[in-house]
């Protein structure tokens, strides 16, 4: 997904990194996702900055969270 700003100075980029098989490698590859930020300052037509947000931060709190979470939820209703 891409999403620009009313200026269109601002582009929001959802990074969807999905799970894959790496055969070569006999192995499950699994990407983090993020969110890019491409900012124009001067126009789309000059120079532009790209920064990554990432989601390595809650990675901590994934224990905490996996109980409260709607699949862990939905999960125990189906056991």
């Amino acid at each position: 997904m891409v999403k620009p700003t009313s200026d269109c100075r601002t582009l929001l980029i959802a990074i969807e990194a999905e799970p894959y098989d790496d055969t070569a490698n006999q192995q499950l590859v699994d990407n983090a996702g993020g969110v890019g930020i491409v900012k124009f300052p001067n126009g789309p037509d000059n120079s532009y900055t790209f920064n990554v947000l990432g989601f390595d931060s809650f990675n901590s709190r994934y224990v905490n969270n996996q109980r409260n979470t709607v699949v862990q939820n939905y999960r125990k209703k189906l056991t």
